[in-house]
């Protein structure tokens, strides 16, 4: 898994540049060198949303989207902007069964422990979702 995060380090990279501390991607070029090294295990994303109304008019949003992406999975949950803490609500896609992501099973009870994980895992952030070494 890569963002686009990971565009920037990799180009200083390339130009043999310092990449600053601060800076949340990877370069990719020991992935380009050696593809089967273990890699990151997630990618991570976030976005505004609103309910019922045009965002871009109103320029405020209702909802505040957090995704985890695995390699077989997609987890987005969306937060309440004005509750802290309050879930909105869940979206999950087994890319296994439903690469086109069709169909929501974020509360089917079979997935009711990918729902758990990768919650845990979201709230965890970008850096525990680095390869090791």
């Amino acid at each position: 898994l890569v963002e686009l995060v990971d565009l920037y380090p990799t180009v200083l990279g390339i130009l043999k540049l310092e990449t600053p501390h601060a800076m949340e991607g990877l370069s990719l070029l020991p992935l380009l060198k050696d593809p089967e090294r273990p890699w990151k295990t997630a990618a991570f994303c976030q976005y505004p949303r609103s309910v019922g109304e045009d965002e871009l008019e109103r320029k405020a949003w209702d909802l505040m989207g957090y995704t985890i992406r695995t390699e077989r999975y997609r987890l987005t949950r969306w937060d309440s902007v004005y509750v802290d803490g309050q879930v909105e609500g869940l979206e999950l896609y087994d890319h296994s069964v439903d690469p086109e992501e069709n169909f929501n099973v974020a509360r089917e009870s079979r997935y009711a422990h990918i729902v758990k994980e990768l919650s845990h895992r979201l709230d965890q952030g970008w850096k525990a979702a680095l390869p090791s070494n």
